[in-house]
């Protein structure tokens, strides 16, 4: 017998994702980017008083005919060098109460190249996800960042 994923539909309790967007926008009010109707880029303030920007996308996901889409927050913590200590970043990740931290090509804001950056991606489900929820996500996103940032780059780097 052949052993499959089974999902089970989401308790729709979520708000809209037009009522999220919308309080999005109020909140980051002249700082955000609006990319398309389902990506944006914000910047949020750390702790720490610096500026991170935040990716957030809403990935359409589906299986079977249940809808799995997901709202995504990624946010780039620096190019991968070899002075990283990559078992170091994966134990980090066991820190975290939401996301990890992953390895992604990006173009470099210096040289417009491609290569493997360390990135912070979380993500929610969009059937079950409030404000308070996507907010705290983005933060989150933004504050984990920037403090694998400090531990391991100890500077701005991208």
């Amino acid at each position: 017998m052949k052993r499959g994923v089974s999902y089970s539909e989401p308790k729709n309790m979520a708000q809209s994702t037009e009522e999220i967007i919308s309080l999005l926008k109020e909140k980051y009010r002249g700082r955000l980017r609006e990319l398309s109707g389902t990506s944006f880029n914000f910047e949020e303030i750390t702790t720490r008083g610096r500026s991170q920007v935040v990716s957030f996308d809403i990935e359409k996901r589906s299986h079977s005919s249940i809808d799995l889409s997901r709202y995504v927050c990624q946010s780039t913590i620096g190019i991968l060098s070899r002075r990283i200590n990559l078992e170091a970043i994966l134990r980090r990740n066991l820190s975290f109460d939401v996301g990890s931290i992953s390895v992604e090509d990006r173009q470099t804001r210096k040289t417009n190249l491609r290569a493997p950056h360390l990135v912070f991606r979380a993500s929610h489900l969009v059937a079950t996800a409030d404000y308070p929820e996507i907010e705290e996500l983005i933060v989150k996103t933004a504050e984990y960042a920037d403090e694998i940032e400090d531990e391991f780059y100890a500077k701005d780097e991208e």
